[in-house]
């Protein structure tokens, strides 16, 4: 089916990586994006320290996050919004979620993408995800927050120092919304969308 496609397109540059290195094609990569009229940051006063979403299998990181867990200070509050047992019940439900914790982590093996950094970022929300996959695209490390190997200790130690310099941690909570206006806008990215689509479909 890849093979007999005349255009190609992608939400990611891992994605396009990823064509070319498994089919040996080209394709163009538009982003996804994310509502900032919708996720907006919250003056509210923070719930969890940590926010995990995803679900209790492997590739989304899970067992990592098991083992940083055992490194972090008792006092310091780890919320999981785990798929495979229980999801979020409305899309409202999942902003409170960002807008009620202090650092999101995203943990993925080699996600594609992950709507999750832009969400969270979107609501003024640092993250701290592995270097690996989209999280490459979409976290800027040390501005919006940080790309870090998959090792426990260091992910712990991140949180760690994020939760320690709170103004670092709101630097980086403006830093964030600001780089997803700029970039990640819903809007944006679909006049992309309708503009490729355009070049190579005549519409009657």
């Amino acid at each position: 089916n890849i093979k007999s496609a005349d255009k190609i397109i992608t939400g990611s540059k891992y994605e396009v990586e990823m064509i070319k290195k498994t089919y040996g094609l080209k394709s163009k990569s538009i982003p996804y994006g994310v509502d900032s009229n919708f996720f907006v940051p919250s003056k509210t006063k923070k719930k969890y320290d940590v926010l995990f979403i995803g679900s209790s299998h492997l590739l989304e990181g899970y067992p990592t996050l098991l083992e940083l867990e055992k490194l972090l200070p008792k006092n310091i509050k780890v919320k999981k919004i785990l798929g495979d047992i229980k999801w979020v019940t409305s899309i409202h439900a999942l902003r409170k979620l960002y807008q009620d914790s202090k650092i999101v982590l995203s943990l993925g093996h080699n996600e594609p993408f992950g709507l999750t950094p832009l969400d969270a970022m979107s609501c003024e929300v640092p993250v701290i995800a592995v270097n690996e996959g989209g999280y490459r695209e979409t976290v800027k490390d040390g501005i919006t927050g940080y790309l870090v190997p998959r090792d426990p200790e260091i992910i712990a130690k991140k949180i760690i120092y994020l939760l320690k310099n709170e103004k670092i941690l709101e630097e980086m909570g403006k830093n964030g919304r600001a780089e997803m206006i700029k970039n990640w806008q819903w809007n944006k990215n679909i006049m992309e969308i309708n503009k490729t689509f355009s070049s190579f479909v005549k519409i009657s």
